[in-house]
């Protein structure tokens, strides 16, 4: 019979395998007792006593402070952050008129948008090297502007009608999840050491920008009251990526990110002060496109749990494969043009914490 103890409250106590002979046809009896860190056995003596341990003396090697090189070791880790920064997001799009003749017949941009942005996500790693991803943020303008062209000929060319409006309100939402594997390069103790993830996922991304503050300057009327209209646009659709992550020691980590994504585009418009078309959907666009995401994220581990980040994101989105542009009048009725294409750029700075289970 063996029998085995556990004890907790010594971590560094001895370990050692006592035998004892007991008479008749009794069978020997052995005690092992371990400590909390045991990882092998080596004899001492022969047949007499043992002791436990991973080195010369017994004793287990101190686990390191900062476990960056061993975030692949265990069988789950968990990291989850939250952050928030600074977006900067341009928006614009244009249609032709029903024959295709003028190929711009109106144009609308939105310019220089900034929002205050706040994200959260969650990291999971797991021990046979997979890999899962997910955020979300939101945004919130606080400073933009607007400017709506009309266009007689092709090429934008004689343009009768432009407005210049503010565009401070609305919202921005991302939400993105994937799937990935994690390949070693450099594994081990030692710095510098990486990982390289290719990833697939799913990504949605919702702009509302509203329209306020009308200003006419083609013809040169001035500022018009009652000007309330919004356009809200969704982004959605499956992608691939590439992460690297460059460990160059305990403390500091640097993340480089990248994704192709194949998107299907749909915009709502809301013109309040057309009389003429449908409240409060008064245009719907809809096209197929694609888009790049670009990242790099700066990590500086502050204890064995908290992670102080420095994130920076650039996107770069355009939809302009068949596009189209339905009208819906105020009658009931429905009018459909060609939508050229959709762009939108934006970029982005945020500072965080991270904290690792």
């Amino acid at each position: 019979m063996k029998m085995y103890v556990f004890p907790e409250q010594n971590n560094d106590a001895e370990l050692m395998v006592t035998t004892t002979a007991s008479g008749g046809t009794a069978k020997n009896l052995k005690m092992v007792v371990f400590d909390g860190g045991a990882a092998s056995i080596q004899a001492d003596s022969a047949g007499q006593s043992r002791r436990l341990g991973d080195s010369a003396n017994g004793q287990m090697p101190a686990r390191e402070k900062y476990p960056e090189s061993d975030a692949h070791e265990s069988e789950i880790e968990v990291k989850s952050y939250v952050e928030a920064g600074y977006r900067h997001d341009e928006l614009k799009w244009n249609k032709a008129a029903p024959g295709g003749t003028p190929n711009v017949l109106s144009e609308l941009q939105w310019n220089d948008v900034e929002s205050a942005v706040i994200t959260a996500g969650t990291d999971i790693s797991f021990s046979d090297n997979w890999y899962i991803e997910g955020k979300v943020s939101y945004g919130q303008p606080t400073d933009g502007n607007n400017q709506d062209s009309d266009y007689f000929f092709n090429d934008r060319q004689g343009e009768f009608s432009r407005s210049n409006n503010n565009s401070d309100d609305g919202h921005l939402v991302d939400l993105s999840a994937s799937l990935g594997y994690n390949f070693n390069v450099g594994r081990g103790k030692t710095f510098p050491h990486g990982w390289i993830t290719p990833k697939a996922g799913f990504s949605f991304h919702n702009q509302k920008f509203g329209i306020s503050d009308g200003y006419q300057t083609i013809p040169a009327f001035g500022s018009f009251n009652g000007l309330d209209s919004s356009y809200e646009t969704n982004w959605l659709g499956p992608f691939l990526g590439l992460t690297t992550r460059f460990a160059t020691g305990e403390r500091f980590s640097l993340d480089a990110n990248v994704e192709y994504h194949w998107t299907y585009y749909e915009g709502t418009g809301h013109w309040n002060l057309r009389d003429d078309l449908q409240q409060p959907i008064s245009f719907k666009h809809t096209a197929d496109g694609e888009g790049i995401v670009a990242s790099a994220i700066a990590r500086y581990r502050l204890t064995p749990d908290w992670v102080l980040r420095l994130s920076a994101e650039y996107q770069n989105w355009l939809a302009n494969d068949n596009g189209t542009d339905r009208m819906f009048f105020s009658d009931g009725s429905s009018a459909e043009m060609p939508l050229n294409e959709a762009k939108w750029q934006s970029y982005g700075l945020n500072l965080g914490v991270e904290y690792v289970f």
